[in-house]
């Protein structure tokens, strides 16, 4: 049997480690990693540390964890990306030398991107289903104010032509052509709003109030075309919530979608929605009356790509970008369900006595 020893076993291992003196004098390197910095124990041992250009630690970092400091750095050397622990290493009471651990995170990095990659792609598709499902209820709701400005306009022309034009009738057909391209603007920056990518937004002080009443404004047509009852009261007085604005409100919308649907497995659906203030925290309860989520299920719910619906509808990433939106706002999401009810709450920190903008 071979007989291993500590030095056999760090010189093949996938890290380097090394240690540095005061006097800044390279006293030891050993590890695998050495091969592929191009660093030779034999030739650089004993000699000035930062001569050695592929070690990676700088001066400014050993000088750091010289003074006390125990921490790590990523440097980028040779196209590689390397991640060292260093710290003091002690000797009667005194700092005498600077240990540093060193691992290739190349690697894992990479897969941190393309994971992170992968979340923008799954959040943007999440988006584009969720507008293909509001597209018609929001054509219906721009047709409405078109109408209004239609018709005015149409008396307006009219009147102009016959020299029967007063200028209060003026007055009034115009402020109503007004309110209308108003109500225009808003429903198309809402759903401008909805389909950015605000994952890089910086955080802000936020109103529930207008987050829900935006949330509900890209849903509401939804809700009206499949007979679901909607109840919702702004919160008196508002409460602020720290986040990204337009995170929260997708992250709702998804909420509020999957509710809707659920409710529409009984003869009365209705979705309600409240506000709870827990002094440093706020939740938003979002409750249904559908049939409840079966236990068997119930661990799955925030999974990706699980879906209780047709998968031509849903893609089944609704709940757990929500999840994973809310949690970046160190909030929480739960549920309750029981038959007949369910309810999501979305819970989020305050921000204390602030000024509120609008989400809108």
């Amino acid at each position: 049997m071979h007989s291993w020893k500590l030095e056999n076993i760090m010189s093949h291992a996938p890290i380097l480690c090394f240690v540095i003196d005061r006097d800044e004098q390279l006293v030891l390197l050993n590890g695998g990693l050495a091969t592929q910095l191009g660093l030779k124990p034999e030739e650089i041992v004993g000699k000035p540390a930062f001569k050695a250009s592929a070690l990676p630690i700088k001066r400014s970092h050993f000088r750091k964890a010289l003074s006390g400091h125990s921490f790590s750095i990523t440097l980028s050397l040779q196209g590689f990306s390397y991640e060292t622990s260093l710290r003091p290493l002690e000797e009667g009471g005194e700092i005498q030398a600077v240990m540093g651990m060193t691992a290739d995170m190349t690697k894992h990095l990479q897969m941190e991107q393309f994971l992170d990659d992968e979340r923008h792609r799954l959040l943007a598709t999440q988006r584009l289903n969720s507008l293909a499902g509001i597209a018609s209820g929001l054509a219906h709701e721009i047709n409405n104010p078109l109408a209004i400005i239609s018709g005015y306009a149409e008396q307006l022309h009219t009147q102009a032509q016959a020299g029967q034009l007063a200028s209060d009738r003026l007055i009034f057909s115009t402020g109503k052509i007004v309110e209308a391209c108003d109500r225009c603007h808003a429903i198309i920056e809402s759903l401008k709003h909805f389909a950015r990518d605000g994952s890089y937004d910086p955080f802000e002080s936020c109103s529930v109030n207008e987050i829900i009443a935006v949330a509900l404004q890209l849903s509401e047509q939804s809700f009206h075309a499949m007979g679901v009852k909607l109840e919702w009261q702004p919160l008196l007085p508002d409460i602020g919530l720290k986040g990204r604005r337009l995170q929260l409100i997708q992250a709702l919308f998804n909420v509020l979608r999957n509710a809707c649907e659920a409710s529409l497995q009984v003869k009365e659906p209705k979705v309600s929605i409240q506000v709870l203030d827990h002094g440093d925290r706020a939740s938003i309860e979002v409750m249904d009356n559908g049939p409840g989520i079966p236990e068997s299920l119930r661990v799955k719910i925030f999974e990706p790509f699980f879906t209780t619906k047709d998968h031509m509808r849903s893609v089944g990433v609704g709940l757990s970008t929500a999840k994973g939106m809310i949690e970046e706002h160190e909030g929480r999401i739960s549920f309750i369900s029981s038959p007949g009810a369910t309810c999501f709450s979305i819970s989020l920190p305050k921000v204390p006595n602030r000024t509120t903008r609008s989400a809108s």
